[in-house]
């Protein structure tokens, strides 16, 4: 895997689901910061949220935050009109507290997908990727 435009690292492919577009892929390297889902309600049509992903816009090797606004939120689907970068989708959605909702995917589809504007983009819900993929302590992700 290489890390922006630096050097190449080894990682270890531990869990994926092709259904969900998913991978869980574990970096050699500790003390990395912590992400958290939100201890409140579920996610509700309206939310403000902001699309994590690794580069920004112009190919650097910075990153990229970019503000939506939830327009469907299902137990297994989160429609947002927040475009992550589109090389690098798979990176956290998150809310305006900076909890995860879900992963945003390039590539997931449901047949409430199907039907939604060009403009919409897809997450797979934090819980949902728990039970898919993640494989969460205790069966969810951790809530703050």
């Amino acid at each position: 895997v290489t890390q922006g435009y630096g050097s190449d690292q080894t990682v270890t492919l531990r869990s994926w689901d092709a259904a969900h577009d998913m991978a869980l892929l574990v970096v050699g390297e500790g003390n990395q910061p912590v992400l958290h889902a939100s201890g409140a309600s579920a996610p509700r049509a309206g939310e403000q949220v902001y699309a994590v992903s690794g580069f920004d816009a112009s190919g650097g090797t910075g990153g990229s935050i970019t503000t939506g606004k939830l327009s469907d939120a299902t137990a297994t689907l989160l429609e947002d009109d927040a475009r992550p970068g589109v090389a690098y989708a798979g990176g956290p959605l998150i809310d305006a507290s900076g909890s995860v909702l879900g992963l945003d995917s390039s590539a997931y589809s449901s047949p409430a997908a199907a039907t939604s504007p060009a403009a919409t983009s897809v997450a797979v819900p934090i819980q949902e990727a728990c039970a898919q993929v993640v494989v969460c302590v205790g069966g969810s992700f951790p809530s703050n």
